[in-house]
Formats: structure tokens, C-alpha cells, sequence
């Protein structure tokens, strides 16, 4: 599959909505425009995506620069989602290639990700390793 990847603009996050929307389903339109605003804003976040042949948004990316006392300078990508039918095309293993050139273009020696069970088969394969931590979080209410 030939693909083509762009970081998106604010005009253009719409674009990237229908393929995040596989994996967050409980966000509609007007919340992920609002969260990638906040996102970007706050903390400088940026969209990716990946256009196939025919210009169709196949892919998306959301990264963000980051500094921890445990993982030093990094990228850190939130969210990585592939169209079901472009799935096993090489589209994730390009926007993570993509994120690897961006962390080194900026000094940044690693890049960092959480994972769903379902997809660690992936990241394994495109040379990520499970690291050490365990994610733990405590709702607020």
C-alpha cells in the first residue's frame, strides 16, 4: 500500500476523526475536536494520518513531546489506530517509523506507548518491548 503521512492542522483534524473513532468509540465529533484542541494546546500534541492511493485516511497518530524522572526526554504516542481494512498493510509500522525520525530529529532517544492486550502482538513486532512499569490509574469522583 502506497501511503503518504501529514500532520494535520487544526482545519484538518476532522479528517482524522472517523479512523480514532474505531478505537474511541465513546467520543463523538465535536469531543474529539475539543480534546485534540486541549491536547495541543496544553501539552503539544500533534494529529498524524495516513493517506492510502485513492487519498483515503487509512491511519492516525496522536504524539506528544514529554519529559518524565523515569524516561527522560521522549515521545510519547497516545493514540495509534489503522482503518479495520488496512489493517496488515504496514500502515502502523510507517506512523511509528514517522515517530521514530520525529523523536530523533528532536534529541529524544526513545518512544514511548500504552498498550491494549490486543495490539501487544503488533508492537512487539515493529521492536517495542514491554517495559516494567504497570499502568495503574484511580478514577476521581
Amino acid at each position: 500500500m502506497q501511503l503518504t503521512l501529514r500532520r494535520l492542522s487544526p482545519a484538518d483534524w476532522p479528517l482524522a476523526y472517523p479512523v480514532v473513532r474505531e478505537l474511541r468509540t465513546h467520543l463523538d465529533e465535536a469531543e474529539f475536536l475539543a480534546r485534540t484542541a486541549r491536547m495541543a494546546d496544553r501539552y503539544g500534541s500533534e494529529l498524524y494520518v495516513a493517506f492510502d492511493e485513492a487519498g483515503a485516511v487509512v491511519g492516525a497518530m496522536g504524539m506528544r513531546p514529554l519529559e518524565t524522572y523515569n524516561r527522560g526526554w521522549h515521545l510519547h504516542v497516545d493514540d495509534l489506530v489503522t482503518v479495520t481494512a488496512a489493517q496488515g498493510h504496514g500502515v502502523g509500522t510507517a506512523l511509528l517509523a514517522l515517530a521514530d525520525r520525529e523523536a530523533r530529529s528532536r534529541g529524544m532517544t526513545a518512544v514511548y506507548l500504552d498498550s491494549r492486550p490486543a495490539a501487544e502482538e503488533f508492537y512487539r513486532k515493529v521492536g517495542f518491548t514491554r517495559n516494567t512499569a504497570v499502568g495503574m490509574n484511580r478514577r476521581l469522583t
